[in-house]
């Protein structure tokens, strides 16, 4: 049986190293959970406040800055002209963008990134913005920030069609912690840290009756120790032990390496 898991295991490993191994365009997009609201008109003051942006009289609403990602985590180079679609960055209607920037992008002579944001026919604030470049090798991307008109959940997405590929929105599960206000950093310590203790818990169960034998009398130790030796033999025992550490360490890799990192070149 120990023998069969094992085997499952090395074809399951090879499987998924061939499919990573395959090369292919991965553009990804990764939207920063922590928005800023700049102008909040749930604040008395809010209703009496004008505010334009570049000549214009700004819709009324709360403004909001946030930042996002977008990059090819693929091995496959995705050029300009594979794009059949123009590529768009989106709101759900109702929320205005006023202006997006590019704050970082990994080679700004080759890649050439290019982000607009569009108006309506008649001048006024639209919900969408333009992306265009020359090239998105490998881990080539940028990071923007979003000026809109809108609280801080307004959804936002990548639209567009690329050749040969298909714009993802890259999830992280540990996000669903930072919209407490907790920081990314603590979370993921604290992740690695629960992983350690799964990982370390059938050896700490299995302890738990020496300190009960011991704390009894000292006559059972003899006994206590041909209990562990018949125990520790037991085939059962380890194959169970060996995939509660296949489940933790498949959590282990989902929480932290299942999904593509975001380049360190764009991280700002």
């Amino acid at each position: 049986m120990f023998e069969f898991f094992l085997a499952l295991l090395g074809t399951l490993l090879a499987i998924f190293f061939y499919y990573q191994s395959k090369s292919r365009k991965e553009p990804y997009f990764y939207v920063d959970p922590t928005r800023n609201i700049l102008v909040s008109r749930e604040l008395s003051i809010g209703d009496k406040l004008t505010v334009t942006f570049d000549g214009r009289p700004a819709p009324r609403g709360d403004i909001t800055a946030m930042q996002c990602y977008f990059w090819n985590a693929g091995r496959a180079a995705i050029h300009g002209t594979d794009t059949l679609q123009p590529i768009k960055l989106r709101f759900d209607p109702g929320n205005e963008i006023l202006d997006v920037s590019v704050i970082r992008q990994s080679r700004p002579d080759i890649m050439q990134f290019r982000v607009v944001a569009d108006r309506n026919p008649d001048g006024t604030f639209s919900n969408t913005a333009s992306i265009s470049f020359a090239i998105l090798e490998q881990d080539d991307g940028v990071s923007l920030q979003i000026l809109y008109v809108g609280g801080p959940q307004a959804a936002l997405t990548f639209s567009g069609a690329i050749e040969g590929a298909k714009i993802k929105r890259l999830p992280r599960p540990l996000d669903a912690l930072r919209d407490r206000g907790s920081r990314e950093t603590e979370i993921r310590k604290s992740a690695k840290q629960a992983t350690i203790i799964a990982a370390l818990f059938p050896l700490v169960f299995l302890m738990m009756p020496v300190m009960a034998f011991l704390e009894a009398s000292h006559r059972n130790v003899k006994r206590l120790r041909m209990e562990y030796a018949a125990l520790f033999k037991s085939r059962a025992v380890w194959l169970s032990y060996f995939i509660w550490l296949v489940i933790v360490a498949s959590v282990f890799y989902y929480l932290f390496y299942f999904y593509p990192a975001i380049p360190q070149d764009v991280l700002s």
